[in-house]
């Protein structure tokens, strides 16, 4: 499945925990952001993130999949406009991102 960016052939090459919340990315074409998700990681599957030392055990799959040891994910699209943003957006700034993405592209809906 291709992602929304409709990139195939871009992959987070490395993620790096920081320290607290926040994780170092790194794209293969050379974008690198640092996200902090103090205060971002709500609901029951998030619980164990919480813990600084488990937060650290983040892992990339399949050079798109951000996961945690208990299958806690993140969507890689949304990852993706959170690092070219510079910071983790609104619910309703990244929900309007992806609202104009599928306006322009609607082989994608």
């Amino acid at each position: 499945m291709l992602p929304i960016t409709g990139n195939p052939y871009l992959r987070l090459r490395r993620i790096t925990p920081l320290g607290g919340y926040k994780l170092e990315l790194e794209y293969t074409d050379d974008l690198v952001a640092v996200l902090d998700f103090t205060g971002e990681l709500w609901g029951e599957m998030a619980k164990p993130l919480l813990d600084p030392a488990f937060f650290a055990r983040v892992t990339v799959e399949n050079g798109y999949r951000i996961v945690w040891p208990n299958d806690y994910d993140l969507c890689p699209d949304v990852v993706r406009y959170w690092a070219e943003e510079g910071r983790i957006t609104t619910q309703e700034e990244t929900d309007a991102h992806f609202a104009k993405l599928l306006a322009r592209e609607p082989q994608l809906a």
